[in-house]
């Protein structure tokens, strides 16, 4: 069982300081599969004071190529996933088109994420037998995604002035 006190104990300071309450982690949920480039937790929140009850926490897994690296192909990555969604987040942007990003911790190379419930994933229809479910949801797929891209056309500079604020 792998230990993510270290992580846990900082999301909980982190998301105190967002909801400007006290915030318990009850329990933690593995996502993502050993040996994954990023490691993905769901966290479940004790709910007394605020109406959130879980959050996505993503972490970088250095791999053994990146390690030596100053900034390897796996943290860039990652930071560039944590500065897109902390861009879309930015009043200027339709927020419904990314989950909220509650903030992160550069030392222990993770950040947080709204928890958007989903019945299911993409995978599930593409990999089924129903042909036209798995086409309706790709379509439904690509099209949040064209809206999330366009809602950061002409932004490059931001995303650069946050990728060097962060990473």
């Amino acid at each position: 069982m792998t230990d993510y006190f270290p992580l846990i104990a900082k999301a909980e300071v982190i998301l105190a300081q967002q909801f400007g309450c006290e915030v318990a982690i009850k329990t933690v949920e593995q996502m993502s599969q050993e040996g994954r480039w990023n490691l993905l937790l769901r966290c479940y929140l004790n709910p007394e004071n605020h109406p959130i009850q879980s959050v996505i926490l993503k972490k970088v897994e250095v791999s053994g190529d990146s390690k030596n690296e100053a900034m390897g192909f796996d943290q860039i990555r990652f930071y560039r996933d944590w500065v897109g969604t902390s861009l879309l987040n930015e009043p200027e942007f339709d927020q419904a088109n990314a989950p909220l990003c509650w903030g992160g911790d550069r030392a222990l190379g993770f950040f947080l994420l709204e928890d958007i419930p989903h019945h299911s994933t993409l995978v599930e229809p593409l990999l089924g037998s129903d042909a036209a479910s798995a086409k309706l949801r790709l379509l439904n797929y690509a099209s949040q995604l064209g809206k999330m891209h366009c809602s950061a056309k002409g932004q490059l500079s931001r995303f650069e002035q946050l990728f060097e604020k962060l990473a």
